[in-house]
């Protein structure tokens, strides 16, 4: 997990650690040409609080940390013209509110690209095709990625779980077995109901397919497979999950697509024929009418 996604959900903080923290998070690049007493002052705290918190994030001190920080900042400037977490302002205009997000979701695409392990990737595929019974994990944003990677997967056959009333994703992974594959979906890779499931998973020595942030984390420890997905979006303060959401979405794509492409003529014939005998859709007239003779 990177510094800024520690910052955001250490849990194990004072008060005065909290005041730090969230004067990091405001203030950005601008913490980088503070000394340690400049920011215990700016923060009305210590320069040894500023220390303590720094070796929470497990690091050496405050200069490990500027020096850790500044990487991580600069990677992110360097890889986005777009910030995804505002990447658009009251004062744009249409136009630009078009273009900063057709920028910004090609972008993400570009960065969930760059992260793909293949090896990593093709355990994900084995597992799902080697498993009896596909089983969805997620909460909140999460949630509409997972229901449609859901009905897709249904559509070419597959057995497919998924819960989305609180506290049956703990129900169906008390059901689990090795013969199941869990895909567990968690940006952070932290949200407490998730890791709850994920442990109760591992327990059942349930295959674990994580699709998570990049870094350290507490899914990804627990996962079997481990897929990342784009992580320059912060947890709280944006205006809406753009960027993970695309990026989760891609990951589940491609899960789908190499699942479908394994025994590609058989998987197309069931889902024509499902389509067929489910969708009774007829427009009248439109270019995506089919000759279905």
């Amino acid at each position: 997990m990177n510094l800024t996604k520690k910052l955001e959900l250490m849990q194990d903080m004072t008060e005065s650690e909290k005041t730090i923290s969230h004067f990091i998070l405001d203030q950005g690049m601008e913490v980088l040409s503070l000394s340690v007493k400049d920011l215990a002052k700016a923060t009305y705290t210590s320069p040894a609080t500023v220390v303590r918190l720094t070796k929470k994030l497990g690091l050496d001190g405050y200069n490990d940390f500027k020096i850790k920080y500044s990487a991580e900042l600069q990677s992110t400037l360097h890889t986005s013209g777009v910030d995804v977490n505002f990447p658009f302002t009251e004062y744009d205009s249409a136009q630009q509110v078009v273009h900063q997000m057709a920028t910004m979701t090609k972008e993400v695409i570009d960065d969930t690209l760059q992260l793909i392990d293949y090896v990593q990737l093709d355990r994900a595929v084995k597992l799902i095709l080697q498993a009896e019974c596909i089983d969805i994990y997620g909460v909140g944003n999460t949630i509409s990625a997972a229901l449609t990677f859901q009905h897709e997967l249904t559509r070419i056959g597959r057995n497919v779980n998924m819960r989305l009333m609180a506290g049956e994703q703990h129900f169906l992974a008390q059901t689990s077995n090795p013969k199941h594959v869990a895909v567990v979906i968690s940006y952070s890779g932290e949200t407490s109901e998730v890791i709850r499931t994920a442990r109760i998973l591992s327990a059942s020595h349930t295959p674990i397919i994580a699709i998570t942030s990049i870094g350290d984390n507490r899914l990804s420890r627990l996962a079997t497979v481990t897929l990342n997905v784009s992580s320059r979006e912060k947890l709280y303060k944006k205006i809406a999950p753009f960027a993970s959401t695309i990026s989760i979405n891609y990951m589940l794509n491609l899960l789908f697509s190499l699942t479908f492409k394994n025994d590609y003529d058989v998987n197309l014939d069931w889902k024509l024929r499902f389509d067929r005998m489910t969708d009774n859709r007829a427009p009248q007239s439109s270019p995506i009418i089919e000759d279905n003779h």
